[in-house]
C-alpha cells in the first residue's frame, strides 16, 4: 500500500509539473488574489450538500429490515468521504467497511454489496455525466471512449449483481448443507444477495439513481460559483466539462485528496474551453479546495464530537 501511495504520488508530481513547466507563476497568484471570496463559500457550500444526498441514497439502497439510523449513517458516511480524500479511495473503503459494520450494524456481507451498489451506481452517473459532456460540451475525443468503457464495466457489474441476487435461495440451501470454508462462502454469497435486493425494485433503484445525479451535479453547481468567483461569464457547459474531465481523472485510485490530478484535469478543461491558463490553473486550485473543504470537515467534526470508534452500533 506504501509503495502504491509513492508510486501515485510520483505519478501526480510528474502530471503537475509538466502541466505547470510553461505557467506565468505571478499572474496565476494575481488570479487567486482576485478571486471573489463568497463564491468560493458558495462552491463549498455545494459540495457540503453532496453528503446529504448520499445519505439519502444509501438509506434507499439498504434493505428496510436492516436500515440503520440516521445518525449512525451520518457518522459513517462523512468519516468514510474524509478518508477517502486522506486515505485515497483503497484506504477509503476499508474504513468504510469499519464504519458500516461498527456504527451503522451491518453485516460484512452488507457493507460489501453496499459498496458494490455505491460503486455501480458511481460508475453510470460518470456515463451519463461524460455523455453529457460529449453532447453540450467541447468535449475532446478521448471522452467518447472512455464512457463506452465505462458503461461496459457498468453492465458487467450489473449483470453479476443479477446472477448474485437469483441464486441467493441457492446459495442459503447450499450453505447450510455444507461446513468449514465453503459453507461460509456460500452464506456471505446469501448475505450479499439479500442486501442487493434493491436490484429487484425499480421504483427504489431508479431513485437512487436520481439521488446520485443530483449528488454528482451539485459539483457542477460548485464549478459554476468557482467560473462566478473569477468574474468571467457562467457557462453550466464549462462546468460540465471540467466534471467530466474530473470524472475520468479519478476512475483509479490516486494520490490522497487526488492532489496535482485534480488541479491538471480541472485546468486542462477550462483552458479546453478558451480560459488563460494562469486563470484556469487559479480556478481549479480553488476548486479543489472548496471541494476537499466540502468532503473533509464533515467527517473530521465527527470524528471530534462523536468519536465512533469508541462506541458500537448498541451504544448509539
Amino acid at each position: 500500500m506504501i509503495l502504491l501511495w509513492c508510486v501515485l504520488w510520483m505519478l501526480a508530481i510528474l502530471i503537475v509539473a509538466w502541466f505547470a513547466r510553461a505557467l506565468d507563476w505571478p499572474k496565476v497568484m494575481a488570479s487567486l488574489r482576485s478571486a471573489d471570496s463568497w463564491w468560493i463559500i458558495g462552491a463549498f457550500c455545494f459540495n457540503v450538500m453532496g453528503l446529504p444526498l448520499w445519505i439519502a441514497a444509501w438509506r434507499l439502497l439498504i434493505p428496510p429490515a436492516r436500515r440503520p439510523t440516521l445518525t449512525s449513517l451520518f457518522e459513517a458516511q462523512s468519516v468514510t468521504l474524509a478518508a477517502i480524500q486522506a486515505l485515497s479511495g483503497l484506504g477509503g473503503g476499508a474504513v468504510a467497511i469499519f464504519m458500516l459494520v461498527r456504527r451503522a450494524g451491518l453485516r460484512a456481507g452488507g457493507a460489501l454489496s453496499l459498496l458494490s451498489l455505491d460503486q455501480l451506481l458511481t460508475g453510470l452517473v460518470k456515463v451519463i455525466i461524460i455523455g453529457a459532456a460529449i453532447a453540450f460540451a467541447p468535449a475532446p475525443g478521448v471522452m467518447r471512449t472512455v464512457a463506452l468503457t465505462l458503461l461496459g464495466v457498468v453492465a458487467a457489474l450489473l449483470a453479476v449483481m443479477f446472477i448474485v441476487v437469483h441464486s441467493e435461495g441457492a446459495s442459503r440451501r447450499s450453505a447450510e448443507r455444507r461446513g468449514g470454508l465453503p459453507g461460509k462462502a456460500l452464506a456471505l454469497v446469501s448475505d450479499l444477495a439479500s442486501h442487493l435486493a434493491v436490484i429487484r425494485a425499480p421504483g427504489r433503484f431508479g431513485l437512487a439513481i436520481l439521488i446520485y445525479l443530483a449528488r454528482r451535479s451539485m459539483e457542477v453547481f460548485a464549478a459554476m460559483c468557482v467560473q462566478a468567483a473569477f468574474g468571467g461569464p457562467v457557462s453550466p457547459a464549462t462546468a460540465l466539462l471540467v466534471v467530466a474531465a474530473l470524472s475520468i481523472a479519478t476512475i483509479l485510485p490516486g494520490p490522497p485528496g487526488n492532489l496535482g490530478i485534480y488541479e491538471a484535469a480541472a485546468g486542462i478543461a477550462y483552458v479546453a474551453c478558451g480560459i488563460p491558463s494562469d486563470s484556469a490553473v487559479a480556478m481549479a486550485m480553488l476548486q479543489h479546495l472548496a471541494f476537499l473543504a466540502g468532503s473533509v470537515l464533515p467527517g473530521c467534526v465527527t470524528l471530534v464530537v462523536r468519536q465512533p470508534w469508541r462506541r458500537a452500533v448498541a451504544g448509539a
